[in-house]
């Protein structure tokens, strides 16, 4: 393991880190493969679901047949619909209503789009090629990225307040948004976040001075902020990255660290319960679906799941308040499939 990651996260451990509210210790026990069509790559991506003991979560699936599905099971996928003469489609997130964002690629260029649960889909109001890639959980706020016409990519509202939003002449995105209307996302390849509505979008800086480049890539409803920082270059094409957790505004830089003999990890998703998911490895064709909760687990080896319909999950990249858990893993046969934990 590389002995920087190692020193690095040791010292910000020892300097007492922001813990996360657990309500109590949770491993999934069950375990099933997303009935996507046979033969045909497909990811997970997000879920949702209302915070109660009953609800099911409602997941956003992306295949490589240029489709875009949304699941709840134990029904079949439905694939979103294609539209305004759409070539493909891309879900980024989705809402406890079941409201999709993401995008349409037209031969145009590409477009952000909503799929609400109850009407057409349509583009959103923009200002040009760009994407939607986060909803706060009731769907008041949608945020993404757009290009300004000197080719820079900005930081986007897309709703309510549709506009670009000032990250001081530098690059932005954003990635994800709260239901306080807080977002987060990069700026100049450093984590960033923006107060909704009108920013600006501004580099964290406690994040910032633990490494080089970083980002934030969601933030639960307590505006605990998850993502990761990459130290060096290496770990076979990943970065030497590590995945975190920081209360926004001004909380302190905590690490989830490394599974055994990895060198990169990453916090993709995190509900509000105290739950982080993402994935820790060497490269990025060897990695490791990771739950985060006080212990780090391996996705792949929980005891309580003991009939494991995948061969390995490799990235766990959503997960809800009910702690229902979206990845992707490859099959037996091979192919990339999208699984629930629950």
């Amino acid at each position: 393991m590389n002995t920087r990651v190692l020193s690095i996260a040791a010292a910000l451990i020892l300097a007492g880190g922001f813990s996360l509210p657990a309500t109590a210790a949770f491993l999934p026990t069950h375990g099933k493969v997303v009935p996507t069509p046979p033969g045909v790559n497909c990811s997970g991506v997000k879920i949702a679901s209302k915070r109660n003991n009953i609800a099911i979560g409602i997941a956003v699936i992306n295949c490589d047949n240029g489709l875009a599905y949304i699941y709840r099971r134990p029904a079949l996928p439905v694939p979103l619909p294609l539209f305004g003469g759409a070539i493909s489609e891309q879900g980024n997130d989705i809402d406890i209503n079941g409201d999709v964002v993401g995008t349409v690629t037209l031969p145009t260029g590409t477009l952000p789009a909503e799929w609400p649960a109850s009407a057409p889909p349509f583009v959103l109001p923009n200002p040009g090629n760009g994407i939607a890639q986060g909803i706060n959980l009731l769907g008041t706020d949608i945020v993404g990225s757009a290009f300004l016409p000197t080719g820079l990519l900005q930081c986007v509202e897309y709703f309510p307040a549709p506009g670009f939003i000032s990250s001081g002449g530098a690059e932005g995105l954003l990635t994800d948004v709260n239901r306080s209307a807080i977002a987060v996302g990069q700026v100049n390849s450093l984590a960033a976040e923006a107060p909704l509505p009108g920013g600006p979008c501004a580099v964290i800086p406690k994040i910032a001075i633990v490494a080089p480049a970083s980002i934030a890539l969601a933030v639960n409803d307590a505006s605990v902020a998850v993502g990761d920082v990459t130290l060096s270059p290496g770990c076979g094409g990943l970065g030497v990255d590590m995945g975190y957790f920081f209360k926004l505004p001004a909380g302190t830089f905590s690490p989830i660290g490394l599974l055994p003999g990895d060198c990169a990890s990453s916090g993709e998703d995190n509900d509000n319960v105290g739950d982080i998911v993402g994935f820790s490895g060497t490269s990025p064709a060897a990695r490791q679906a990771i739950l985060y909760n006080g212990p780090l687990t391996d996705l792949n080896t929980v005891a309580t799941i003991p009939v494991k319909p995948w061969l390995v999950l490799n990235d766990a990249s959503g997960v809800d308040d009910n702690r229902e858990i979206i990845a992707t893993g490859l099959n037996k046969k091979g192919f990339r499939r999208a699984y629930e934990l629950w």
